[in-house]
């Protein structure tokens, strides 16, 4: 006889990716269910919510099915809180993105460009002879003939 009962796998689960301006959140799980997201900000409290609510529902029954909720993102330090809402009480996940490494890939990104045209710029500024025409050396035999 084991001293602590085994707990069974959470039938649900929710992880997020950034991309550009918004969030995307992927629900998997193995039963039907109803699933809710909203902004909430530091400075509100833990509990607090933003309008407006997002919801998603996983209507296939007991096979397991990933599903992707998008979001707009609200602002950098915000948090969201993600719950399953089709039962009365159930556990609110606090989820807080870290979108600062995306800022130095874009820095990062920008400078690359900037280098690339300054660089193709100097190359064609380099190659392009000057607008007037400039000859050295022996004359042409059209100056030859015009005396």
């Amino acid at each position: 006889m084991m001293p602590f009962p085994t707990l069974a796998a959470p039938s649900w689960n929710v992880s997020v990716d950034t991309q550009a301006r918004q969030l995307v959140l992927h629900f998997s799980s193995t039963m039907q269910a109803t699933f809710s997201a909203a902004w909430s900000p530091p400075s509100l409290g833990q509990d607090s919510l933003v309008p407006p609510v997002y919801s998603i529902s996983q209507t296939q029954g007991s096979s397991p099915v990933t599903l992707d909720l998008i979001i707009p993102f609200l602002q950098p330090g915000s948090c969201l809180l993600v719950w399953r809402s089709d039962v009365q009480f159930s556990w609110k996940h606090l989820l807080c993105p870290d979108v600062s490494h995306r800022h130095l890939g874009l820095l990062i990104l920008a400078l690359l460009a900037l280098t690339t045209l300054l660089g193709i710029v100097l190359v064609l500024t380099r190659r392009r002879p000057l607008s007037g025409k400039l000859t050295l050396g022996e004359p042409e035999d059209s100056d030859l003939h015009s005396a």
